[in-house]
């Protein structure tokens, strides 16, 4: 064994030495180099594809983020959204959520609210929540009220507030002896009332009806005692000394309702929307396609109309959502041909001084139909064309729904196992030169 291992390496090291050319030597390097960074990189590509997959699986919901920048003394969003139709449950348990710029009922029945400061859209779970449940922000954006219909476990609906600053609810229970169809619930402009009406449903011994009242916001709730009505009834609204204005069915308008002697406007443009800060006018909610808005004199009576101007808008409905002063009501105008929905500033009347503000800002046709908002953080419209009485947070980022993280997943997976074949056939191929 021996001498054939000296023959061997005698015969070795007779024999004339490889020597491959420069060039040929030189691509084989770089052709190693390049197998090893693009095997690095796959693996990385690889690892984050893995950690990617097992957050969207495991993860917890992602929740709305804020739209955009921050207003530090609050705004009205520029354009209000409904919430996807995949996001049917509330995102926000916490109710402290700051100041509130718009509410509305989402086409899911969930309570939605937009934040006055950082335009974050919130789903709400609020405490006592139905599906037919009525939702409205007071003028400062501080309170937001829901009122909800029977429950399970009780005959008594209940009206409740939350202070937006602290996450606190008070719950009042309208003890009416029956079942409610909430349909109206209406602050009064200083956010000191709030005004409530539904219909009774299956009430003890007596055929339902209507049936309004009266909440005092304070510290605590106070209750005046509930108002059963043998009227069909249509809205309600409420002054900053409690009196009442209800519509009824037939289109008459009942002022003072809250008195043992109200009157009644037979024939009126629409149903009651918001009153004057003054109490001295009443902005009407016109559910009949017209090309003008109506507000009603509470003293007298008499009607005003504001003619819509030339260009802006064909025959719409328009309902107020509040009164940033004695003279300015804002409207929210649907256009009958399209359901296009526009925030709108306008006067009760046509006079020398008086104004027409459009495009302030576009809503959702299904938002629309539920819209209440914080009026109190517009600014005072000064002379100019050009104020920005709203402001672009940008759109919400809401959370995906379960067809797109499941697509996601599948076109991961899919992804991953290319990845995986390209980085063996490399691997094979690494080995192979080695």
């Amino acid at each position: 064994m021996s001498r054939l291992h000296d023959a061997l390496e005698e015969l070795s090291h007779d024999a004339p030495r490889p020597t491959p050319h420069p060039e040929l030597w030189h691509h084989g390097r770089r052709l190693r180099r390049r197998d090893r960074i693009v095997s690095a990189g796959l693996v990385l590509v690889m690892v984050l594809l893995v950690g990617g997959l097992a957050t969207l699986v495991t993860g917890p919901p992602v929740r709305v983020g804020p739209a955009g920048d921050v207003v530090p003394e609050g705004a009205v969003p520029v354009a209000i959204e409904d919430v996807p139709d995949h996001v049917t449950e509330p995102t926000d348990s916490d109710l402290v959520v700051g100041p509130v710029s718009v509410a509305f009922v989402s086409g899911n029945d969930l309570p939605v609210v937009v934040g006055a400061t950082d335009g974050r859209y919130r789903v709400l779970d609020l405490p006592g929540w139905q599906d037919d449940s009525v939702l409205a922000v007071s003028p400062s954006g501080q309170r937001l009220a829901w009122l909800s219909a029977t429950g399970r476990q009780s005959l008594d609906p209940a009206l409740s507030v939350l202070t937006t600053a602290t996450g606190q609810v008070q719950t009042t229970r309208l003890v009416l002896g029956a079942g409610l169809r909430p349909s109206a619930a209406s602050w009064s402009p200083d956010g000191t009332r709030i005004a409530w009406l539904g219909d009774l449903a299956g009430s003890r011994g007596s055929g339902g009806g209507a049936v309004f009242g009266v909440v005092e916001v304070a510290d605590t709730l106070t209750e005046t005692p509930a108002n059963p009505s043998q009227r069909g009834l249509v809205g309600v609204a409420v002054a900053e000394d409690g009196s009442l204005a209800l519509g009824t069915q037939s289109g008459g308008l009942l002022l003072d309702a809250d008195t043992r002697d109200p009157r009644l406007l037979p024939r009126t443009d629409g149903f009651p929307g918001h009153f004057s800060p003054s109490g001295d006018v009443l902005a009407l909610e016109t559910r009949v396609p017209a090309q003008e808005s109506s507000t009603v004199q509470v003293a007298t009576g008499k009607q005003w109309r504001h003619a819509f101007p030339a260009d802006t808008f064909d025959a719409s409905t328009s309902r107020p959502v509040g009164w940033l002063d004695d003279r300015l009501q804002l409207l929210l105008v649907t256009s009958e041909e399209d359901l296009a929905s526009e925030l709108v500033v306008t006067t009760p009347e046509v006079e020398a001084t008086s104004t027409w503000r459009s495009d302030i800002g576009t809503v959702d046709p299904v938002a629309a139909s539920s819209l209440t908002v914080a009026v109190d953080l517009l600014p005072d419209p000064d002379a100019s064309s050009t104020q920005d009485l709203t402001h672009d947070f940008g759109g919400p980022d809401w959370p995906m729904s379960a067809e797109t993280r499941s697509g996601l997943m599948v076109g991961g997976g899919l992804l991953l196992a290319a990845l995986l074949l390209t980085a063996y056939v490399l691997w094979r191929r690494t080995r192979r030169l080695g």
